[in-house]
């Protein structure tokens, strides 16, 4: 028995500009369409007819796709040469944003605050967890979980790659002003470094410079009263933990889920994602061991307001 075929188009666009592509053929000939960039192999209960199309309002149709523009195709010449044009009316492009993009990028994330380090290491090890796990043929629902989940946390990495922009370009205005002399001499940037920099003794005839906080990280479980450790190095603290929740059976992807993201001092909770369990929308179930790993400052120095 040969396969049914059908007359309809084989691209549909829709008025709310959508394009649908046809991926199924029912026995009667009638096509079923998903929208463009949809995951293969969907029921057929979820794809559409051309009359349910119809219903949406049909711009156009075609009954081939689009020709692709590869290196023997005529159209890779026009490309090229579009993207040579553009390179040379502003060849930063490549690696600087436009003064207005940035300005429309702080209002939209205004009220963003940084991200924190243990979420930028989550994020990078959640990447990692996404390129070396083992792909299903089809729908990808680990891949997809994870990026549902990265996506979420965008805004404060993104906050803070900005911040980090705008510091550098401080400090490139900054050494712009030196080179061309516009700011205080050479000579006293120099003396200024040198005061910085000089040993403490120098240091002690004039007021003495700030020492810099000394963070350690003390990993416990807050819920038994169990002070595991306190260490020098977060991933000291963070192997501490992990050891104890494998021997006692957690199993999924790890993950240390901050009490908040905008707080460089938030403790952060070991917690497992079993992917392999999902709720009714897709998501891993999550599992909280008790974990804890909390950045503590020490302090240099007495503080007697801080008693009051």
């Amino acid at each position: 028995m040969s396969a049914p075929t059908s007359h309809d188009p084989i691209v549909v666009n829709t008025r709310d500009g959508v394009v649908w592509l046809r991926r199924a053929v029912t026995v009667d000939g009638r096509a079923l369409y998903a929208m463009d960039g949809a995951v293969l192999g969907a029921p057929e209960f979820v794809l559409a007819t051309l009359a349910d199309l119809a219903e949406r309002g049909i711009a156009g149709s075609a009954d081939v796709l689009p020709v692709p523009v590869g290196p023997g195709s005529p159209f890779a010449e026009v490309l090229r040469a579009a993207l040579d044009r553009l390179r040379e009316e502003a060849p930063e492009r490549a690696s600087e944003l436009y003064p207005e993009e940035r300005d429309r990028i702080a209002v939209l994330l205004a009220d963003t605050a940084p991200a924190t380090a243990g979420l930028v290491v989550a994020m990078a090890e959640t990447l990692r967890d996404c390129q070396e796990h083992e792909h299903p043929a089809y729908e990808d629902i680990f891949c997809g979980n994870l990026r549902g989940w990265m996506g979420e946390r965008a805004g404060p990495l993104l906050r803070r790659l900005m911040d980090v922009e705008a510091e550098r370009d401080g400090l490139l205005a900054r050494v712009a002003e030196l080179e061309a002399g516009r700011g205080p001499s050479v000579q006293e940037s120099a003396d200024k470094l040198t005061r910085l920099l000089a040993p403490t003794q120098a240091l002690r005839e004039d007021k003495p410079a700030d020492e810099p906080p000394v963070i350690v990280y003390r990993a416990e479980h807050p819920d038994s009263g169990i002070v595991l450790g306190t260490y020098s190095n977060r991933e000291a603290a963070v192997a501490h933990c992990e050891a104890l929740a494998t021997r006692e059976g957690a199993t999924g992807l790890v993950s240390w889920v901050p009490d908040t993201d905008d707080d460089a001092f938030s403790p952060e909770e070991l917690t497992y994602f079993d992917v392999e369990y999902c709720d009714g929308n897709d998501v891993p179930v999550q599992t909280c061991t008790g974990y804890v790993v909390t950045p503590l400052e020490i302090a240099s120095a007495y503080d007697e307001e801080a008693d009051e």
